[in-house]
């Protein structure tokens, strides 16, 4: 466990660009059950789905407020180069951009937007994107 921490800390820093990191392409049907995979199918940690108006949705709303507030000024100063630009890339960075954030559902990841630099949520399954929060629970 140590091991696996200092190298993924040691992976963090050696990440320049996103543009040199290179994630397996999505192959056709023939290649399902093989090692070559779809990223899409590497599963993402999953949290519940509690209901619109339960206290985990609520105690994540806040989460997530005090995650984008610790995290804007470093995402804002950082280059075009330094974020990544695809959904697959971002499945892989999940770890380095949102460290403490708590598992959202099945599918969703977390996403900055390539301007604003704010966060919102993809479904790696569907390609939906929303900044709500709520929309990823329903």
């Amino acid at each position: 466990d140590q091991q696996q921490d200092q190298q993924h800390q040691q992976q963090q820093q050696t990440v320049v660009s996103w543009d040199q990191v290179v994630v397996p392409s999505t192959p056709g049907p023939e290649a399902a059950g093989t090692a070559a995979q779809s990223i899409r199918n590497v599963p993402v940690q999953a949290a519940p789905s509690p209901g619109v108006h339960s206290p985990l949705l609520l105690q994540t709303r806040s989460a997530e407020t005090a995650l984008t507030k610790s995290n804007q000024n470093r995402w804002m100063a950082m280059g075009d180069a330094e974020v990544p630009k695809t959904v697959d890339k971002w499945r892989y960075a999940q770890d380095i951009f949102f460290p403490d954030a708590a598992p959202l559902p099945n599918q969703w990841i977390r996403v900055l937007s390539k301007g604003s630099r704010k966060m919102y949520y993809v479904n790696t399954a569907t390609m939906a994107n929303t900044f709500d929060i709520t929309k990823v629970f329903q």
